[in-house]
């Protein structure tokens, strides 16, 4: 596991792109360095979690695809997740409007997560399945390459929950 660095990164990047004296139809050759690149705090051999419901389970596996939601989806299920959304400072406005901007589903390292259980029986949903998968496996079937600006778009990683506090002081240190 390795903390995320952007300058790390860029420096990264810039190599990659040196090696491959920026021809685009080369860039695939280094597909694992831009994952673990955009991991953040992860070890992509680590095997992940998630519980499905049922009937979106099916349709991705029917489809071929995995959903990701808006996380805007996610407002009224976790607050840690909609801070920057749903504040009332002046920060929006460097921000931008992101509502629609990022997609994203909660995995967990945990084979048994109370949390995710509990968000599903919640909602009286008759049945819903577990799905185990390699971090990175995960993440290369959702990582599109050939995407502009690819290495600024997907990203992989543990979310750390902090005191409300903490992001405070965070914005107005870093953004202000």
């Amino acid at each position: 596991m390795k903390p995320f660095n952007k300058d790390s990164k860029q420096k990264k990047i810039r190599e990659i792109g040196s090696k491959i004296n920026w021809d685009s139809t080369r860039k695939c050759d280094y597909l694992d360095d831009y994952l673990n690149i955009n991991a953040i705090n992860l070890d992509l051999s680590e095997t992940i979690y998630r519980i499905f419901d049922w009937n979106y389970f099916i349709e991705d596996l029917n489809d071929k695809k995995l959903t990701l939601p808006n996380t805007k989806k996610w407002l009224n299920q976790d607050p840690f997740e909609s801070f920057i959304i749903n504040s009332k400072v002046s920060h929006r406005e460097k921000f931008g409007k992101i509502d629609n901007s990022y997609f994203g589903l909660c995995w967990t390292l945990q084979s048994d997560c109370d949390g995710l259980w509990r968000n599903f029986s919640s909602n009286k949903r008759k049945c819903v399945v577990k799905a185990k998968r390699n971090a990175k496996k995960l993440f290369k079937a959702i990582y599109d390459i050939n995407k502009f600006n690819h290495s600024n778009k997907y990203y992989i990683g543990k979310v750390k929950y902090i005191k409300e506090n903490s992001i405070s002081n965070f914005f107005s240190i870093s953004i202000l």
